[in-house]
């Protein structure tokens, strides 16, 4: 496809190979758009590469560019980590405080990245620090590493709510436009008849999954997999920069590799998991009470199902529910 080789040779970082297929002017620096809108100036500003950043801007690469989820060509730069790639994308016009889809401004991406120097050159461009985006707060709110010094020596201040904030904490964020959905992340609706247990230490590991594990996702987002759902990636190129292919039933998505959790295959439920049972009451007994069944007849407790997720507890001897 033309000019797909542009797109490659930026992506893998090599520069001789790209200048040389720029300069034979068979094809632009624009030529080749992926799935998410990523063009080759976007693959490079995305992982630092200042000199690939720089030969792409030379012939004539739009910075312009918006992928899917609404991401200029800054917040892409500003992921990547390099204050030189992000002082270049500035340069070439792009805003500096231009959101994306999420109201995420670059200053908010850096700081919660840990990008402090990245962080410096937005504020000296005259980026807005307190700005304040829901789920979010300020950038302060996110700072991690020496960007809440870059940000406090300037004045920056947490938002109304601290790090409080309704969708995740700072810690709980991971990858911008996702979020951390709380301590049931991964739980299906009743209406799924699905169970999705994650696998062992899960939860802790940021290791990449691989062609053929079944994943769920890290965090709440848009597209094909939404909560609880186990998908299975079925394609992944090697690079950690080009998102792996994952399949849920017929369709299939593109995500991140950080933003997946390997997990075990899904399990069909019996056909009664729509209803409370007896051996569900003992599992909540245990879960939410920490009351080990064994212990529930010295308790003068009596629970009982009554409906899907709901149990009934009884003090036996004041006769109270």
């Amino acid at each position: 496809e033309k000019g797909y080789e542009v797109y490659e040779y930026s992506r893998r970082g090599m520069l001789a190979d790209l200048r040389e297929c720029l300069q034979a002017g068979q094809c632009h620096a624009d030529d080749y758009m992926a799935y998410d809108g990523s063009t080759a100036l976007v693959m490079s500003a995305r992982k630092g590469s200042d000199a690939i950043v720089r030969e792409l801007l030379a012939h004539g690469a739009s910075h312009e560019v918006r992928t899917d989820d609404g991401s200029t060509m800054l917040h892409h730069a500003v992921s990547g980590g390099s204050a030189q790639c992000t002082q270049m994308i500035l340069e070439a016009g792009v805003p500096v405080d231009e959101p994306n889809e999420d109201g995420v401004t670059p200053l908010i991406l850096a700081a919660h990245y840990g990008h402090a120097e990245v962080a410096e050159v937005l504020c000296t461009a005259g980026a807005e620090i307190n700005r304040c985006v829901d789920g979010w707060g300020t950038a302060l709110d996110s700072a991690k590493g020496g960007v809440f010094q870059v940000l406090e020596k300037r004045g920056a201040q947490p938002s109304k709510d601290g790090k409080g904030q309704p969708l995740a904490s700072a810690a709980e964020r991971f990858n911008y436009g996702c979020f951390e959905s709380g301590a049931n992340a991964g739980a299906l609706a009743p209406t799924k008849l699905m169970e999705a247990q994650p696998g062992a230490g899960a939860e802790e590991s940021s290791a990449k999954p691989r062609v053929g594990d079944s994943v769920r996702l890290r965090h709440a987002k848009g597209g094909l997999l939404k909560e609880g759902d186990v998908g299975t990636v079925v394609e992944d190129d090697g690079s950690d920069c080009v998102p792996l292919k994952v399949r849920l039933g017929d369709a299939h998505d593109y995500y991140e590799y950080t933003e997946l959790v390997v997990c075990s295959a899904p399990v069909e439920l019996p056909p009664d998991a729509d209803r409370a049972t007896a051996e569900g009451t003992l599992r909540f007994a245990q879960a939410k009470l920490k009351l080990p069944p064994s212990a529930l007849g010295s308790s003068g407790l009596s629970i009982s199902p009554v409906g899907f997720g709901c149990h009934r507890l009884d003090d036996k001897e004041e006769h109270q529910a």
